[in-house]
């Protein structure tokens, strides 16, 4: 049984549930349609979409406000705090909004819980600051980092101020 971290209109919902690797596995779930595990590429390409519509800086300081208060447990003030900039500041796209700084906040949440991590939230947000900041595809965001040594993503994260 998954832990719930976020409902959304219609009766979908955000949950932490077993993955491959870990019990940290962010899955979106809908009635009727089952559930199913987010993967990067997929919600980086959502996340370019609603830059081109709002500002690549200004979702990139709105995803700066989440990963401030990103820590190991998952805090409702932060979700709430999310759907309420989503709502003030997304207009018609708010539940996009809400949907993606809400899928971001899970995702590092689970990243600084990885077993053995010295990375921690920071893999995402090389990932948001490549395709916000450096024009890169969702696709080689999400793949960025495959493969490498912690020291060479730790050197991408410094490079870049964080």
């Amino acid at each position: 049984m998954g832990r719930r971290i976020k409902d959304f209109p219609g009766g979908a919902f955000l949950e932490f549930d077993r993955g491959n690797f870990d019990d940290w596995c962010v899955y979106w779930a809908q009635p009727g349609q089952g559930r199913k595990a987010l993967r990067d590429e997929e919600y980086f390409g959502q996340m370019i979409a609603l830059a081109e519509k709002h500002g690549k800086k200004k979702l990139y300081e709105d995803y700066l406000k989440v990963y401030e208060h990103t820590g190991k447990e998952l805090d409702t003030k932060v979700l709430r705090a999310i759907t309420g900039l989503a709502k003030r500041e997304y207009g018609q796209d708010a539940f996009w909004a809400d949907y993606l700084l809400t899928v971001l906040y899970a995702g590092m949440i689970a990243e600084e819980n990885k077993k053995y991590t010295k990375l921690g939230k920071r893999v995402k947000r090389l990932g948001v600051y490549g395709i916000l900041m450096e024009g890169q595809s969702a696709q080689v965001a999400a793949n960025l980092t495959r493969g490498m040594k912690h020291e060479q993503i730790e050197a991408m994260c410094k490079a870049r101020g964080f």
